[in-house]
């Protein structure tokens, strides 16, 4: 059996054909177990970048969604930051993910923080500009600050921008007119 047979098991269901263990037990079961391992820990890699998501739905509803994305997109790289970053991400997955419309601002969420974590990893600062129809920014700000949970409004239109410094991704909610404007210098330092 090759890797790939083996991937395509692990996340598919089933026991590998000609699977043996060491000590004669059961493959079926002690593949079992391994499964629910990586799904487990590719889980925990999600939370790990998508906090806030996490947050905003619950740890189970969140660890539900996240299981159905890993049985669906399995991990194409082996570094784990980058999992459900690369695109088509996470939040691609959430937009047509259907439990996941009763939180209409989820995806947009997903897509502040995998854009965080691309930009924390780039190999340039240059800023980036995320806009939307939900406050974004605020809500993520609010979930770094809890005391603004309860007066933040999530369905406020609002724009996202993301400034890496240092070692720290900084996030600022910004109007219209400032998203145009920075999008404009950028446009020209290309």
């Amino acid at each position: 059996m090759n890797k790939l047979e083996f991937a395509i098991s692990l996340l598919n269901g089933g026991c590998p054909a000609g699977l043996k263990t060491w000590n004669g037990s059961d493959p079926a079961t002690r593949f079992a177990i391994y499964r629910n391992n990586v799904v487990a820990s590719l889980i925990d890699a999600l939370a790990a970048t998508f906090p806030v998501t996490r947050e905003l739905v619950g740890t189970e509803f969140f660890a539900s969604m996240a299981r159905e994305f890993v049985i669906s997109r399995p991990p194409r790289s082996p570094i784990l930051t980058l999992y459900g970053v690369e695109s088509p991400g996470f939040e691609v997955f959430i937009e047509s993910f259907q439990p996941a419309r009763s939180v209409p601002y989820l995806a947009d969420m997903a897509r502040l923080e995998a854009t965080r974590i691309v930009l924390y990893h780039a190999a340039t600062d240059e800023p980036r500009v995320l806009r939307s129809r939900y406050a974004i920014a605020s809500l993520w700000l609010a979930h770094q600050d809890t005391t603004r949970l309860a007066t933040t409004d999530p369905y406020r239109p609002e724009n996202a921008l993301l400034v890496r410094q240092g070692d720290d991704v900084r996030i600022a909610a910004i109007g219209g007119a400032d998203a145009d404007g920075i999008e404009m210098l950028l446009a020209d330092r290309h």
